[in-house]
C-alpha cells in the first residue's frame, strides 16, 4: 500500500468523540466557521452562528461584522 505523499501536511482526522470533547470548543468552531462563511456567505444563518461564536469569545467588532452581515441579507 502507497501511503502517498510523506511532505503532505496531515490533516486531522475527523473523530466524532475528539471533536465533542475539544480542549478548544471555541477554536474549533472557527475553524468550521471559515469554510461556511465562505460557502455560506449568503444565508443568514452562516452570519448569526458567526456572531454567536464572537459572542462568547468577546470579540465586539467582529461581532457587529456579523450582524451587519446578516442584516443586509435580511
Amino acid at each position: 500500500q502507497e501511503q502517498g505523499d510523506p511532505e503532505a501536511p496531515q490533516l486531522d482526522e475527523l473523530i466524532p468523540d475528539k471533536l465533542a470533547r475539544a480542549e478548544d470548543p471555541l477554536e474549533q468552531a472557527l475553524k468550521f466557521l471559515q469554510p461556511l462563511r465562505t460557502l455560506g456567505a449568503d444565508r443568514i444563518d452562516t452570519h448569526l452562528m458567526a456572531f454567536e461564536i464572537y459572542f462568547r469569545k468577546e470579540k465586539p467588532l467582529l461581532m457587529l461584522q456579523s450582524i451587519k452581515r446578516a442584516w443586509r441579507l435580511d
